[in-house]
C-alpha cells in the first residue's frame, strides 16, 4: 500500500531546512512520496534538487489544516500520513506503521509522539514531564479515540468520505475528524511503535500561545459536538500551581517550583483561550 507523507510548514528558513533533512531520511517504498506544504505568505521552503521531497505552496489561509488539505489534494497515496514540521521521524516510520496490516474498516492509524530529550531548556523539560505520550492522552478523551496530526495516518477512502479537515481553524481539527470518522463507522488503530520525536516550545510566550490555541480549539469542538461532554477548563489548576510553587520554593526545590509556575501559565492560557479566543484561522 502506498503512503503520502504530508507536512505543513510555517516558520523560518532554518527550521524548513531541518524539517526537509529529517524527512529525506525516511525509507520509502514504491509509490510512496513526501509532500511539504509551504503555508508561509511568501514561500520559503526549497525543494531538494534530487526530487526526494515535493514542495507545494498554500499561502491563502494561515492554517496547518488548510495546508494539510492542500497536500492531500495533491497526494496519490492510499494512506495519508500527516506529520508536523517540528517532528523528527525515524527512517523506519512507514514500516513501523504497517508492520501489521490495518483492518478493512480502519480509517485512522494513530502514531505516537515523545519529547526530544536533547532539549535542555526549562520549558522543554517541563513539557516532557507533563505531556508524556501525546496520542495516549487523546485516546482517553471524548466519545471516541483520536489521533493527532503530529503523527497520524488516514486511509484515503475514509478521508474522502469525511471531506478532510475543516480548513478554516487552527486547533483540534484532527480530533474532530477522528470523531466524525468514528460516527461513520470507521475504526482507529493505535500504533505506539510508530513513534516520532517532537520538539517542544522553549519560551514562555510559546507555551502561552500553545495553551491559548488549545483553549480556543476546545471551545470550538465542544460547540460542534456538545454530546461529548467536554467541560470548560477551570482556573483551579492555576491556584494549585501557585500554592505548589510556594511549597517547592520553601523547600528549595527550584526546578519543581518553576514547573508549577509553568503549570499555571498553561492553565491560564487554556482558560483564556476558551473564554476569549477564536479558533478561526485568519
Amino acid at each position: 500500500m502506498s503512503v503520502s507523507v504530508i507536512v505543513p510548514f510555517a516558520g523560518e528558513p532554518a527550521a524548513a531546512d531541518a524539517s526537509i533533512s529529517a524527512l529525506r531520511r525516511l525509507a520509502l517504498g514504491e509509490g510512496d512520496e513526501i509532500i511539504v506544504v509551504d503555508n508561509t505568505p511568501g514561500g520559503i521552503v526549497e525543494a531538494p534538487k534530487d526530487g526526494s521531497v515535493e514542495v507545494i505552496r498554500a499561502p491563502e489561509r494561515p492554517s496547518a489544516y488548510f495546508a494539510r488539505n492542500a497536500g492531500a489534494d495533491r497526494a496519490g497515496g492510499e494512506w495519508l500520513l500527516f506529520l508536523d514540521a517540528d517532528c523528527v521521524p525515524p527512517a523506519s516510520l512507514l514500516s513501523d506503521y504497517f508492520a501489521e496490516r490495518p483492518a478493512e474498516r480502519t480509517g485512522v492509524l494513530a502514531g505516537e509522539l515523545t519529547g526530544d530529550v536533547t532539549q535542555t531548556a526549562l520549558a522543554a523539560r517541563w513539557s516532557r514531564s507533563r505531556r508524556g505520550l501525546r496520542t495516549a492522552q487523546e485516546r482517553a478523551r471524548g466519545p471516541a479515540p483520536a489521533g493527532v496530526t503530529g503523527n497520524m495516518a488516514v486511509r484515503r477512502t475514509a478521508w474522502e468520505e469525511a471531506g478532510g479537515f475543516p480548513g478554516d481553524v487552527r486547533s483540534d481539527a484532527d480530533v474532530e475528524l477522528c470523531w466524525r470518522l468514528h460516527a461513520a463507522g470507521w475504526q482507529l488503530e493505535y500504533r505506539p511503535e510508530a513513534l516520532v520525536v517532537h520538539r517542544d516550545p522553549e519560551r514562555l510566550a510559546a507555551i502561552w500561545r500553545q495553551a491559548f490555541g488549545y483553549g480556543a480549539g476546545r471551545r470550538w469542538i465542544q460547540r460542534l459536538h456538545p454530546e461529548t461532554g467536554r467541560r470548560p477548563p477551570l482556573l483551579a489548576p492555576l491556584v494549585r500551581s501557585v500554592g505548589g510553587a510556594l511549597v517547592w520554593a520553601v523547600t528549595l526545590r527550584w526546578e519543581s517550583a518553576a514547573f508549577k509556575l509553568l503549570d499555571g501559565v498553561a492553565a491560564a492560557g487554556l482558560w483564556w483561550g476558551y473564554v476569549a479566543g477564536s479558533n478561526e484561522a485568519g
